[in-house]
């Protein structure tokens, strides 16, 4: 999606929420139908890189999911991948800031796309702690893993991306 870089997303209602963008509602519909319980943007964070309000808190998981405009990873896919870049683009910094913060968050991943674009190229970056230290892991869904290599990620994420809201139109929830 870089050729629409500036252009603004459009809010989308699904089940309670009320999204920023499609992308994110097809999130809400992929956790939703994997049977994660989760709040959206419930609650902003003061970090030392400046406000942070994440997307998705995914209860069982202790997991942030942070969803980017579909488009370019900046570690490319797993078919392409790419060098990451140096510095790391401000939401990886945020993700790299929350898990050092805050020990309730075990896993910050940052998604770049709808489910269906994850489960199909993996581009995804998952932000750990390891040995006191935040450590970056490139095309890996972290706790969302096992969940991908599943049968039914694929089913949900085709629902996902098949879902529509054009003229007032809703999945059901």
């Amino acid at each position: 999606m870089e050729a629409f870089k500036g252009i603004a997303a459009i809010p989308t209602c699904y089940g309670p929420h009320l999204f920023r963008s499609r992308t994110e509602a097809r999130w809400g519909i992929f956790l939703h139908r994997a049977g994660y319980r989760f709040d959206y943007e419930a609650e902003g964070l003061a970090l030392p890189t400046g406000w942070y309000l994440p997307d998705f808190w995914v209860h069982s998981l202790s997991t942030i999911v942070e969803v980017k405009p579909g488009g370019k990873c900046p570690c490319g896919s797993i078919s392409e991948p790419s060098a990451p870049p140096e510095p790391p683009p401000p939401e990886i910094r945020r993700a790299l800031d929350v898990v050092r913060a805050s020990p309730e968050v075990s896993s910050v991943l940052v998604t770049y796309g709808d489910p269906y674009c994850i489960w199909e190229d993996r581009t995804a970056i998952n932000v750990t702690m390891e040995g006191g230290a935040p450590v970056q892991h490139f095309h890996d869904l972290g706790p969302l893993s096992g969940l991908f290599e599943s049968a039914a990620a694929y089913d949900f994420a085709v629902e996902a991306r098949r879902a529509r809201f054009e003229h007032g139109e809703t999945p059901v929830w």
